[in-house]
């Protein structure tokens, strides 16, 4: 949940966000976090970065099922 939201906490508009919409929001936050790093190449612990992520206090790794990617493209980072 976006800190500028804390105050909505426990409420049924919270539980619906937490079902539906966090894990979208986050894995796309996350995705652009890695591509600050990988394409433009920041530092993880930059301005760029934490720019991204500092609202939700998340950090720019990604949990994979199965075996780990060869190379960045396997990650979806081909865009900018």
């Amino acid at each position: 949940m976006p800190k500028t939201k804390l105050d909505r906490m426990g409420q049924r508009w919270d539980i619906d966000f937490r079902l539906k919409e966090v894990r979208q929001y986050l894995s796309e936050k996350v995705q652009q976090a890695r591509r600050i790093v990988y394409k433009l190449g920041q530092a993880v612990a930059g301005t760029g970065v934490d720019g991204v992520l500092k609202s939700t206090s998340s950090v720019p790794t990604i949990v994979s099922e199965g075996s780990s990617p060869k190379s960045i493209n396997d990650v979806g980072l081909n865009t900018v």
